[in-house]
């Protein structure tokens, strides 16, 4: 857990988990924007969720919203704050979730390799 709760300082998480910035609204609209109109049931997931904000984001815009992130301090965070989140080895039972949007935002770089394949595909 300390790794974590180091993580979460160095990126300077530990003050305002799940708030959206004007600047990142504004960064979210820019990327994911022009899938709004096409979002049929309002569902997307987010790998590795990080702050948080993305969630928040799509929550004030009314999305049913997921996430996974690798770090447990994270994923308390969320859950405490009502997000419908996992730990990223317990997707489990995601299996039969069906989504119109999945992203990943500053992820595959703390991947191996040999494992960003398994994530895309899976």
């Amino acid at each position: 857990m300390k790794k974590d709760q180091e993580y979460i300082k160095w990126k300077k998480w530990d003050k305002g988990f799940g708030e959206c910035s004007e600047i990142n609204k504004k960064y979210y609209q820019a990327e994911i924007g022009h899938h709004i109109p096409k979002l049929k049931q309002n569902t997307f997931h987010e790998i590795g969720f990080g702050d948080g904000s993305l969630m928040r984001y799509g929550k004030d815009n009314g999305w049913r919203v997921t996430g996974t992130e690798i770090n447990k301090d994270l994923v308390e965070k969320a859950t405490n704050l009502k997000y419908e989140v996992c730990f990223s080895e317990n997707i489990k039972h995601l299996e039969n979730n069906h989504y119109d949007l999945i992203v990943a935002f500053d992820v595959l770089e703390h991947i191996e390799k040999n494992k960003i394949e398994l994530l895309l595909i899976s």
